[in-house]
């Protein structure tokens, strides 16, 4: 049996229906989910959990963007499940991933990809650990964690949504090859989240609208 930490970042979160989706394939999956935790993630936690990428230029953007809305932290427990969950969870960068896969379906652009998964039994261990320590993820019964996910299911499931996904993608490229300027790309993101889905967290909205523009600008400046 293997064990690995898998966090669904604030671009699931705050879309509600994101978060929801990829608990529901968790589930149908069979996999034993031994800690789930909704919250916000403190800089602190930030900076050691992404400690590995600190130096790089896009090391400040991922700390923002990680601590930019809630998250929904969970251990998960199953034969490979860390290979597993990769590979529903598709490739790293969202505009590049499998159609198919997590990322490729509700993925925005670049590193807001849905989710963070561990990628060896090294690492798992490791972050399992350190967020153990700081976030106070601790192990439960797995049938009461199933039910309080099926009530979190059940919680956001309802209401209207329109998943603008692929707009989103779209503007957001459109501003990386200089085919949408930053204003009107601003302008279309903000209003295509808000838009989305009712019992979406509109609170943190426009703080993961401005890391996901960001992003696309830093892209853009690299070119």
């Amino acid at each position: 049996m293997e064990e690995t930490l898998l966090v669904l970042k604030p671009d699931a979160v705050v879309r509600r229906f994101v978060s929801v989706e990829a608990l529901r394939i968790l589930l149908s999956r069979g996999f034993e989910i031994t800690a789930f935790k909704e919250m916000l993630v403190s800089t602190e936690l930030a900076k050691r959990h992404y400690a590995v990428h600190e130096g790089k230029p896009f090391y400040d953007w991922l700390i923002r963007f990680i601590t930019s809305g809630p998250v929904i932290a969970t251990r998960v427990q199953s034969q490979d499940v860390i290979q597993e969950i990769r590979t529903i969870l598709g490739s790293t960068f969202a505009h590049k991933a499998e159609p198919s896969s997590l990322r490729g379906k509700y993925g925005i652009y670049g590193g807001v990809n849905v989710a963070h998964a561990s990628d060896s039994e090294k690492t798992s261990a490791e972050e399992l650990g350190l967020w153990q320590q700081e976030a106070g993820l601790t192990s439960g019964s797995s049938r009461s964690i199933e039910r309080r996910i099926n009530g979190y299911i059940s919680s956001y499931s309802s209401g209207k949504f329109s998943d603008h996904t692929q707009e989103l993608r779209r503007t957001c490229i459109g501003i990386v090859d200089r085919k949408v300027n930053e204003e009107n790309g601003r302008s279309t993101i903000t209003g295509l989240l808000d838009s989305e889905f009712e019992k979406a967290d509109k609170k943190y909205l426009k703080g993961f609208s401005e890391t996901l523009v960001e992003t696309c600008l830093m892209d853009r400046d690299r070119k």
